[in-house]
């Protein structure tokens, strides 16, 4: 009979700042990611929408059949994203349901959406649309800033009166816009040839300061709101998709290439901070200042601040087996084993007909989350069962689909 190969991916506890990749989810592309704590997120893209309650391992589908850009959650609970042909969905339970609004309000695909507050948020895309809400997208309003040549690729507004877009022109320009009032006025304040804007974010307790980044390793940085720009010495070349600052000091930049930058002294010196993939990062949401969540092609998903093989066990009331992920698989899927407290864990693979194929793990392990990876790529197709026992006790039994 052949064998089962079994590759277990346990990290020690001490790990605790290190990028990792821990799932993929089958979108060709995820844009946009967010974490409202160390157990429950989003992500969005091709596709639609994930949420996931395990800290990344394992994904729910919960909104499908569009591909969306950019989300924007201004507390926990509601949450708004955009996408192709002016699609615009909320949701007011964490992500579990999405509802779609401003139905009709534009045809023009929209890539980025910023809510400051639960009602008052904007909405940029195609052409230089601009769409504002006071009231949770109840309704919504155009607002212009007198150009619809370029597009906009991203919006950050740093309260309800404050924010800044970037984008690009019909022929390849850096473009960058900045308001002081809400929206009323957008001061249109750079164009400049030979690359794309794709991110901006300002500087937290640095008045008028902000960067931008793009194509080509593009880092620019402003200290005056956008009249006066700084081209910044990137450590990489590759594209720049995604800029986001903790504090005055700290910040980081997603792009392609698995490349993850970080800077220490405002945006002045950038290193790279990790390159765990080959994909390339769209997207990344920080809870603290140790652990994050980035997203990008082929729906790789990494973490850093949570350990892959041991999650926080600070909630962990009973034992669990999870359903493997993905099911149906080819070659290759995951376990995910709660445990609550120290004790002998044995998980144990059968065929279909109740023979033992192989023992996956057998050795006492700490009270945490455990994610087995195997690969089935020299094994039959067909329907398998894996069974937990804890200190030699049956816990639970789950089916899994092996189909090439």
């Amino acid at each position: 009979m052949k064998k089962l190969i079994v590759t277990i991916l346990l990290l020690p506890i001490s790990i605790l700042s290190q990028w990792t990749q821990i799932s993929t989810i089958n979108s060709p592309e995820l844009k946009a990611v967010k974490f409202f704590n160390e157990h429950t997120g989003i992500v969005a893209g091709q596709g639609g929408i994930w949420r996931s309650t395990n800290s990344g391992v394992n994904w729910t589908q919960v909104l499908s059949g569009h591909t969306l850009y950019s989300v924007s959650f201004p507390d926990i609970s509601i949450g708004y994203a955009v996408g192709d042909s002016g699609i615009i969905f909320k949701t007011t339970n964490a992500g579990l349901n999405w509802n779609q609004i401003g139905i009709g309000v534009t045809s023009k695909r929209l890539n980025t959406v910023s809510f400051p507050s639960v009602n008052t948020g904007w909405i940029m895309g195609e052409s230089g649309k601009i769409l504002y809400t006071f009231n949770g997208g109840t309704s919504f309003t155009n607002q212009s800033n007198g150009d619809t040549t370029y597009e906009v690729n991203y919006l950050h507004m740093a309260n309800g009166t404050t924010g800044y877009y970037c984008g690009s022109s019909s022929a390849n320009a850096e473009t960058f816009g900045v308001t002081g009032n809400g929206g009323i006025n957008w001061l249109y304040t750079f164009f400049m040839a030979g690359n794309i804007l794709n991110a901006t974010s300002n500087i937290p307790g640095l008045g008028g300061y902000a960067l931008a980044v793009g194509t080509n390793g593009r880092i620019r940085r402003t200290t005056t709101n956008g009249t006066t720009w700084t081209v910044i010495t990137s450590p990489v070349s590759v594209q720049l998709n995604h800029i986001v600052f903790l504090d005055a000091n700290t910040g980081y930049i997603a792009g392609n290439s698995g490349n993850i930058l970080k800077t220490t002294n405002s945006g002045l010196n950038w290193v790279i901070d990790a390159t765990v993939t080959a994909n390339n990062l769209k997207c990344i949401s920080f809870i603290n200042a140790n652990t994050a969540w980035a997203v990008g092609s082929n729906g790789v998903v990494i973490r850093m601040g949570i350990p892959v093989g041991i999650n926080s066990n600070s909630n962990i009331q009973t034992y669990t087996l999870e359903q493997n992920f993905p099911n149906p698989f080819n070659p290759q899927t995951k376990i995910v084993v709660e445990i609550p407290a120290r004790g002998l864990i044995k998980l144990v693979v059968y065929d279909v007909i109740g023979n033992e194929i192989i023992t996956i793990v057998n050795n006492e392990v700490n009270a945490g989350i455990y994610e087995y990876n195997f690969d089935g790529g020299k094994y039959s197709s067909g329907v398998y069962a894996y069974r937990l026992f804890i200190n030699n006790q049956f816990i639970d039994s789950k089916k899994m689909t092996l189909i090439k």
